[in-house]
């Protein structure tokens, strides 16, 4: 699948604090939702080639994203290393 526009990286590097605090919000957000909200109840919002999706759904899709993502960055961090320590 291509990235939609608006989540491409920026032209310019961000700040590392920013961007670990909004993920710490975005975080707590999730946490506080899979608490507090009624899990089965189904988006209007549709995902690409699936469907409407559960919230759920959602949050677990949300969850192996990030994973997914977090092993790109350690596989990325490896190369780096490889690099530098040549």
């Amino acid at each position: 699948m291509q990235s939609p526009e608006f989540i491409l990286p920026a032209e310019n590097p961000l700040e590392k604090a920013a961007v670990y605090q909004r993920l710490k919000e975005v975080t707590d957000t999730i946490s506080k939702a899979t608490k507090t909200l009624d899990l089965s109840f189904t988006s209007t919002i549709p995902f690409p080639k699936s469907g409407e999706l559960t919230r759920y759904e959602w949050i677990s899709f949300s969850i192996f994203h990030t994973e997914r993502h977090i092993r790109q960055l350690k596989k990325i961090k490896e190369h780096f290393d490889a690099i530098t320590a040549n």
